[in-house]
């Protein structure tokens, strides 16, 4: 029985072993039938990066067989086919996918062998796509505020400080003061922004820029705000109230470089000068005098500074009396009303010195080298008004110590007499040859109209004139003059670099200047009694040029009493001829200018 038993249990493990190998092979052969499946390897690696309605793929990809992916998304409603290759771990491929609705996107993809026959199982990515909706809502940075400098044109900008997500930067783009855009990025954390060479009264485009991930592949923009770039505001605390015709008024205060233009009422003032702090402007001369508004421009906005400006009409001085003669160097005094105006007083050509100045008087100095006969000129406002048509400047009295650029006229000459003694006694430092055989010659004499200057030939000197006509009959107390031509070392040179030296008589012998020897030359000079110093007429080489007198020639000379040959020198100088005018022997009328230098005993 319990053989039997086994037998059975046998039997049906065998059965069921039989039956379930049957059923496993049933389970394959289904996918046997139509052969071996070979399946594509998916990609080694993907990224898919967002962008503005649009993704950009990179993947890694190692198998050969692979060349084709096939990207579906929208419940694979769209679809896209793409080439791919082999990569390197540096070189990744890249899939483009454009046109792409807003929001997020779950990719499927699958890799294709050459014949689109074989395929890897699928691949999934999730990314979100960005588009209008999310440009829509990205801020702006605003401007807090911001000042332009004419001066250096540059614009300063001060940005409001707040957090902008995301926000990489921000694009500005300005015109430079050549006219060229300009384009420029600045980052969102800068707070002020200084912008150089900037064309003032031009425009400033601004906007943020957004990249809304790390690996997104496109930065969004905001849209562009405009500021118009104008010089700030000028602000002037006190404004001038009233003003003159052709005078200056200034204005004060800050931004003051920012002004254009100054009207007077319907009068445009001239800009003299402006800075950052003051403007200088002239009322122009068309101006009438009365009530009006003052106002500046800057850009095209403008300014009213006062509702009432008065405008004075011009002030002319007047000077019912002028002086009609004046002494050059010396003082004269112009007498009348609003004289306090006047800028300038002038003698022909020559400026005279305004030395003291009231509403009612000037004292002037006529210029020292004035000489003839002048226009009297005032000027004031730039205005000119002519006083006398002929004033008479006469040549002052100066001491005969050193003076320079001396005329000294002939006898017919109507200007005489000009230099004074030491004790102030008038001279007429002139004399010509009346006999026009005996050349021109120079003395000092202190004769009934004091030192005067006359021939060295004291034979003849009853025959020698002054400026005034009358003759020289005193010999006794004349003083005779012999010169020794320089031409060299330490006087000459001081002469020449206008630093005359005081040099003592006895010092003048000792320099050799004078020579103290006998025979028929002059006991002191050494000079034969006709060589002295003289002046031909151009071309006139009488006495071999030994005595005659060069433009620019500089001599010492030496006078004394010409009755006491044997006496101490009176005194001693320089004379340097500068010009003459006389042209021959018996010209009375014509002058010689000199430089003299004279240092009595």
């Amino acid at each position: 029985m319990k053989s039997f038993i086994k037998y059975i249990l046998v039997l049906s493990a065998v059965f069921i072993g039989t039956a379930a190998c049957s059923d496993m092979n049933d389970l394959h052969d289904k996918y046997l039938k139509d052969g071996e499946t070979v399946y594509i390897a998916v990609f080694d690696s993907v990224y898919v990066h967002p962008g503005e309605n649009a993704v950009e793929i990179k993947y890694w990809l190692s198998d050969p067989k692979a060349k084709h992916v096939v990207i579906y998304w929208n419940l694979k409603n769209d679809s896209l086919k793409y080439d791919v290759s082999v990569t390197t771990v540096d070189h990744p491929g890249t899939i483009p996918v454009k046109n792409l609705d807003e929001g997020n996107i779950s990719f499927e993809m699958y890799n294709y062998d050459a014949n689109y026959e074989n395929k890897s199982i699928v691949m999934q990515r999730t990314v979100s796509v960005y588009g209008d909706f999310y440009k829509s809502h990205l801020d702006n940075r605003i401007i807090k505020d911001y000042l332009y400098s004419r001066a250096e044109k540059k614009l300063t900008i001060n940005w409001v400080s707040a957090v902008y997500e995301n926000a990489v930067g921000t694009q500005v783009r300005y015109l430079a003061t050549t006219g060229v855009e300009k384009d420029t990025l600045i980052s969102v954390s800068e707070t002020e922004t200084v912008l150089q060479d900037v064309m003032e009264w031009s425009i400033m485009e601004y906007c943020t820029l957004y990249k809304p991930e790390e690996t997104c592949i496109d930065i969004f923009a905001t849209d562009f705000i405009t500021v118009e770039i104008e010089n700030p505001a000028p602000i002037i605390p006190a404004p001038p109230t009233n003003g003159t015709v052709k005078k200056t008024v200034t204005l004060t205060g800050t931004y003051i470089n920012s002004i254009d233009e100054i009207w007077f009422g319907p009068f445009r003032g001239i800009i003299e000068s402006r800075t950052e702090t003051s403007l200088t402007a002239t009322i122009p001369p068309d101006a009438t005098a009365g009530t009006v508004i003052l106002k500046v421009l800057y850009g095209t906005k403008e300014m009213i500074l006062a509702d009432r400006f008065e405008i004075s009409a011009i002030i002319n001085p007047t000077v019912p009396n002028p002086p009609l003669t004046g002494e050059a160097g010396a003082d004269i005094v112009l007498a009348g009303a609003d004289l306090d105006v006047v800028t300038e007083v002038r003698f022909g050509s020559l400026r005279g010195i305004i030395k003291e100045q009231t509403p009612s008087f000037l004292t002037v100095t006529v210029p020292k080298n004035a000489q003839g006969t002048v226009n009297l000129i005032i000027i004031y406002d730039d205005e000119t008004q002519i006083l006398v048509e002929n004033f008479v400047i006469t040549q002052p009295a100066i001491l005969m110590t050193e003076y320079k650029n001396v005329n000294l006229y002939g006898p017919a000459n109507a200007n005489a007499g000009f230099f004074k003694l030491e004790t102030g006694e008038n001279i007429n430092p002139c004399v010509f040859a009346e006999n026009g055989s005996d050349g021109h010659y120079l003395l000092l004499a202190d004769g009934s109209g004091g030192l005067q200057v006359a021939s060295t030939q004291l034979n003849n000197m009853t025959s020698r004139f002054s400026c005034d006509g009358t003759a020289l009959a005193n010999r006794t107390h004349a003083k005779e003059i012999r010169f020794k031509k320089i031409t060299d070392g330490a006087f000459y040179n001081a002469i020449k670099n206008n630093t005359p030296i005081s040099l003592s008589v006895d010092g003048a012998v000792e320099a050799g200047l004078l020579l103290n020897s006998t025979g028929s030359s002059h006991p002191l000079t050494g000079l034969n009694y006709q060589q002295v110093a003289r002046y031909y007429p151009e071309g006139d080489d009488r006495n071999n040029g030994l005595d005659g007198w060069s433009y620019g020639g500089v001599f010492f000379f030496a006078a004394w009493d010409v009755n006491t040959y044997s006496a101490p020198v009176a005194g001693i100088g320089f004379i340097e001829l500068l010009d003459c005018s006389r042209t021959s022997d018996t010209d009375r009328a014509g002058y010689i200018t000199v430089n003299i230098w004279y240092q009595p005993k």
